[in-house]
């Protein structure tokens, strides 16, 4: 879930009532809204903004039950508007199991990250990469973390670079 706003402070500049606010946006898409009532994946992550993650937000999550979640492959593509670059740049930086970050794109807003979108899922297609979702590349370590082989062939290419 999208939780970064361009005019948005560092996190640590924010008030604890700030920081509980941000949260609820996140959390509030799992109890507000009457289609997600019944839904078997709520949303649980949480990416702090701008990264800084503090004691005061580590209890504004564990109040909503949301986990945070870091990348090791950013995009900056609040900075940098040129979508091909950011895309092949991407592309080039991650490994197995990283966590990319890419802002959403918008109509006239950050639309130079759909082409980096497109350009990275090119380039992770040609290094043979599959993307996951952080919630499978959670249930994928777990299972890996117990010793747990994965006998399903799709879920199997899933711990290595697919050859």
């Amino acid at each position: 879930a999208e939780n970064d706003d361009q005019k948005q402070s560092s996190i640590s500049s924010l008030s604890e009532e700030q920081q509980q606010q941000d949260a609820n946006k996140t959390s509030n898409i799992n109890n507000d809204n009457p289609t997600n009532k019944n839904r078997q994946h709520k949303v649980k992550w949480f990416r702090a903004p701008h990264g800084k993650y503090t004691k005061e937000m580590e209890q504004v999550l564990l109040e909503r039950n949301l986990q945070n979640v870091m990348c090791d492959t950013y995009a900056s593509c609040p900075i940098i508007q040129d979508g091909t670059y950011i895309g092949t740049s991407l592309a080039q930086k991650c490994t197995h199991g990283s966590i990319l970050l890419l802002h959403m794109p918008e109509v006239g807003f950050r639309d130079w990250c759909l082409i980096a979108l497109e350009q990275l899922m090119k380039g992770l297609l040609f290094r043979g990469f599959q993307v996951v979702t952080v919630s499978e590349l959670e249930r994928l370590a777990k299972c890996n973390d117990q010793g747990n082989t994965v006998t399903d062939p799709e879920n199997a290419a899933n711990f290595k670079k697919i050859t």
